[in-house]
């Protein structure tokens, strides 16, 4: 006798089947009773994290029919527990794929939000009764709607939507609702069309700030409110908006969450303020310079890794400017307990491994170098940093350092300063020894220059190695690398009684200047000063 096999209903079979039967029961419920019975059969079906089954119980209806049982409750003054049931439903229900979020709310989304404002308003409005649960529900579905690309420009503008959102944020009691709302504004400010609507809308800039700033405030929320900020701050139009006392004291109080990736957000949010020239300045004074110190304490801190001491140099290149310089280098300077902001820069470039980084530190740098000037707070640590760029193996930050020399020499007003600088007439006197072409004549022009300042002549004249390359500059140099200047050098050196009585002493300058008095009439004239010393 045949034994009749039965193929096994799969879960996903008996769960299409549920899942047919409770969707007509509520599309067919035609009293009170029977849509409370039907729904709570709704909420144990629908309560999994299965996608798939989502996307069916999406495809089949579901969210539909539980969209017009909620207006039906919610017009007709149900109880706060059938609409807490449909909304919970209606949760559980989203928790399908995105493309399925974006065929419902193709089909009802319209109608769905308005109505979910209607019911959140309501509950935020009740003085005695306030549902938490209902609120979170509602938040959730606005969350997942707001984290689709294709729908966050939608939802972001249906009327009243946004003041619904900053409303939920204000109110303390609803913590969870607050957590699903501001996920909601994260996902809706990572969309480039909606950051100017939520910059201008009244209410939301101010909200973000005050979460941002409220120490009772959990981390999490902070961060986040922090990530929203950094996030409008994208939009070239927010940025002088956002630029104001009130976000710079947000981002300066968020430096006390305890985490990197609030860091992060907090670093990338005062780079994009600093796109916009007149931002600047600003930032920089901010707080007597909090924020630049900040960002100069992180760029050389390996705790917040490669990528926020990135964005720290980076942000760092682009407050400074001719404008900002003088301020940022008097309200970051160097001191017994930190290093400043020059120091901070020059260690960047020497030390740290990334070449983006040591860039950005580099470029900022020369920035500093070619604004700062001589009686400016922190010039000689200017100085210093570029004395030691001198010695560095990579030859751009050496030619930075020769031709910011280069340009401070020129000015009477520096050479005091430059000739004073500990290890800078030994290094420029090496780098000229040990190269050719014009890297050599640059250095020979700093020097030559340094000559031309009689106090610092003396200085000059006491460096063996200095004197033996202008000795050997005057008589073998091509003219193309600085001969001519080695030569006006040893001249300006014998206008000076304290040099003049120190190279007379000095005999192979003075073999140089006696071949050279043969063929010079003005070698002869200094050989003849030398010789009143000889």
């Amino acid at each position: 006798m045949a034994i009749k096999v039965v193929n096994p209903v799969s879960p996903t079979q008996r769960h299409r089947v549920a899942n047919q039967h409770v969707i007509d029961r509520l599309k067919l419920a035609a009293t009170q009773k029977e849509t409370i019975h039907a729904v709570e059969k709704a909420k144990k079906i629908f309560d999994h994290d299965n996608t798939a089954m989502h996307d069916e119980e999406v495809r089949s209806g579901a969210a539909s029919a539980l969209y017009k049982q909620l207006c039906l409750c919610f017009h007709t003054g149900a109880s706060k527990g059938q609409v807490n049931s449909l909304t919970a439903a209606l949760e559980m229900v989203y928790r399908c794929s995105t493309q399925y979020i974006i065929d419902s709310y193709n089909d009802i989304g319209d109608g769905l939000i308005k109505v979910l404002l209607q019911v959140i308003r309501k509950e935020l409005g009740d003085p005695t009764d306030k549902s938490f649960s209902i609120v979170a529900n509602c938040g959730k579905i606005i969350k997942y709607f707001s984290h689709v690309d294709k729908l966050k420009q939608n939802v972001a503008t249906q009327e009243g939507f946004l003041a619904v959102l900053t409303e939920i944020l204000a109110n303390k009691s609803f913590d969870e609702a607050r957590y699903e709302t501001m996920h909601a504004i994260i996902g809706l400010a990572m969309s480039e069309g909606n950051m100017i609507l939520m910059a201008h809308t009244e209410g939301v800039l101010e909200e973000l700030v005050f979460i941002s700033k409220r120490r009772e405030e959990t981390d999490q929320m902070r961060r986040w409110a922090g990530a929203a900020l950094w996030s409008l701050a994208g939009a070239e139009e927010n940025r002088e908006l956002m630029c104001c006392e009130e976000i710079l004291n947000a981002i300066d109080s968020l430096s006390d969450v305890d985490c990197r990736r609030t860091t992060s957000y907090m670093v990338s949010l005062i780079k994009e303020l600093s796109k916009l020239d007149q931002n600047k300045s600003p930032l920089v004074k901010h707080n007597n310079g909090s924020l630049l110190r900040r960002l100069v304490q992180m760029a050389t801190d390996d705790e917040y890794g490669l990528e926020s001491i990135r964005k720290a140099v980076m942000t760092l290149d682009n407050i400074i400017c001719p404008e900002t310089v003088q301020d940022a280098a008097t309200l970051c300077p160097l001191t017994e307990k930190r290093p400043g902001l020059i120091v901070t820069l020059t260690s960047v470039v020497l030390d740290n491994d990334d070449p983006e980084t040591r860039n950005g530190g580099l470029s900022a740098l020369a920035e500093i170098a070619t604004t700062l000037t001589a009686g400016c707070d922190e010039f000689d640590t200017l100085l210093q940093c570029l004395v030691s760029f001198l010695s560095s193996g990579e030859i751009k930050f050496r030619t930075m350092a020769v031709l910011a020399m280069k340009d401070f020499a020129e000015s009477e007003s520096n050479r005091s300063y430059m000739t004073e600088c500990e290890g800078l007439l030994d290094g420029v006197t090496q780098i000229a020894l040990n190269s050719r072409g014009e890297e050599r004549a640059d250095c020979i022009n700093i020097l030559y220059d340094l000559t031309c300042y009689e106090a610092s002549r003396e200085t000059i004249a006491l460096n063996d190695d200095l004197m033996r390359l202008l000795a050997d500059g005057a008589m073998s140099y091509p003219l193309e690398e600085g001969r001519n200047l080695a030569i006006e050098s040893i001249i300006n050196l014998s206008k000076t009684n304290a040099s003049q009585r120190i190279v007379a002493e000095n005999r192979l300058v003075m073999i140089t200047v006696l071949d050279l008095s043969h063929k010079d009439e003005k070698m002869r004239d200094t050989f003849k000063r030398f010789a009143e010393y000889m």
